[in-house]
């Protein structure tokens, strides 16, 4: 309560071993958190916590996400092992099982667009790669079938990656139809390809599970064909196991054995710094698992270790990103006037003042028209994605 100076134990009534695999922030303010007896939800800023495994098989949480109409999905897996996907409609009082392919355990899930989401999958199984277009209620296995996928990274298009074991970074540029593997010649890359982000402008990181060569990028024109190693010595860690961009496009890493690094929004090159971000963390070698904002703009990572010693929750002391209540996001295709265009019905007023943003990222080759009276003032933001078109009407 006071900045970080002290410290109080809030994680009331979870199991004893506390050990944490993933964390996400509802669009309600709601923590949920996957250990290894299943989901905990706390409706207070994690001061208490309560077990949410009811209609659960597959204990062992990996992660947690929300779809774009508030539902939960989750997938585990068990002692067998196998992978299994959930999907709650109740806030987490109650689960359903809605895949299992048979894979050895399902690695990431992520939205594409509004109704559709895409999972990725390792070892045995169907496929490695399975989707649904009914906002996760069933599943379909996607034709591609290549070694375990470890992350996907999509966009509201057609174009899709995915990093796996053995091919680097695989593209999709017709929506999931078909794939090319190893572009750039990321095939050749060491070790595992383990993560996969755009960044605000359209360029591609990809991270990967070795010592030395865990780190590159793809500018946007050059979308995945070439790739550029990061080279800072403050890269020479066990893996990328995560990757997060704030609002203002500055980048933060979850590191194997390594804690978290971050790089401040730049022209980015071989040589861009990267900062040792961990103060705070057990160690500087903390292993992190994952980074993830809340709706109120502040940072948490998952420090991990088998036994939940010097692992778990960790909070950032100052908020990073702005509020979710901050930022409107326009994703649909028209008038900046009707609700339905912008992310979760949520439409800026006209007047925008101090910390707040708006966004323009329309659906494919849509565009945003603003065609009623707006001003922004005292600082607030007006950010347009890149290639996506914004007219002002007469």
């Amino acid at each position: 309560m006071n900045g970080g100076n002290n410290w109080q134990d809030k994680s009331n009534n979870l199991d004893a071993p506390r050990s944490i695999y993933c964390l996400k922030s509802l669009r309600n303010g709601a923590l949920f958190v996957g250990t290894k007896v299943g989901p905990w939800r706390s409706d207070d800023n994690g001061i208490t916590w309560q077990l949410r495994n009811t209609g659960i098989a597959h204990l062992n949480i990996l992660q947690i996400t929300e779809n774009m109409i508030g539902d939960i999905v989750l997938h585990g897996y068990n002692s067998i092992p196998k992978g299994a996907i959930y999907r709650s409609i109740n806030q987490g009082e109650t689960w359903t099982m809605v895949a299992a392919n048979g894979c050895d355990l399902y690695t990431k899930i992520k939205q594409h667009r509004a109704d559709t989401l895409w999972a990725t999958s390792r070892f045995s199984g169907a496929t490695t790669l399975s989707y649904s277009v009914n906002h996760g209620a069933t599943w379909i296995n996607n034709p591609l079938t290549i070694s375990a996928i470890w992350d996907i990274d999509v966009t509201k298009d057609n174009t899709i990656f995915v990093v796996s074991e053995n091919e680097g970074v695989s593209r999709s540029d017709n929506g999931g139809l078909s794939f090319t593997t190893g572009v750039g010649n990321s095939a050749d890359w060491y070790g595992n390809a383990l993560e996969i982000e755009r960044d605000e402008n359209g360029g591609i990181f990809a991270g990967s599970d070795w010592w030395t060569h865990v780190l590159w990028y793809s500018l946007p024109e050059q979308n995945g064909n070439v790739w550029v190693q990061f080279t800072d010595p403050d890269l020479v860690v066990r893996g990328i196991q995560d990757m997060i961009f704030d609002h203002f496009n500055n980048v933060f890493l979850a590191c194997e054995d390594g804690g978290v690094r971050m790089a401040y929004n730049t022209e980015w090159s071989p040589s861009t710094n990267w900062i040792q971000s961990s103060s705070g963390l057990p160690s500087p070698t903390t292993n992190m698992l994952e980074l993830s904002f809340d709706t109120t703009g502040y940072m948490y990572g998952i420090a991990y270790t088998n036994n939940g010693k010097n692992g778990g929750l960790f909070k950032s002391t100052v908020a990073i990103n702005l509020p979710k209540s901050s930022v409107y996001t326009f994703i649909g295709n028209g008038s900046w006037d009707v609700a339905s265009n912008w992310e979760f019905n949520q439409k800026p007023p006209t007047v925008l003042s101090g910390s707040k943003m708006v966004v323009i990222n329309p659906a494919g080759n849509g565009e945003c028209v603003l065609d009623v009276p707006f001003e922004l003032t005292n600082g607030a933001v007006l950010k347009i994605r890149p290639g996506k078109k914004f007219r002002l009407s007469d």
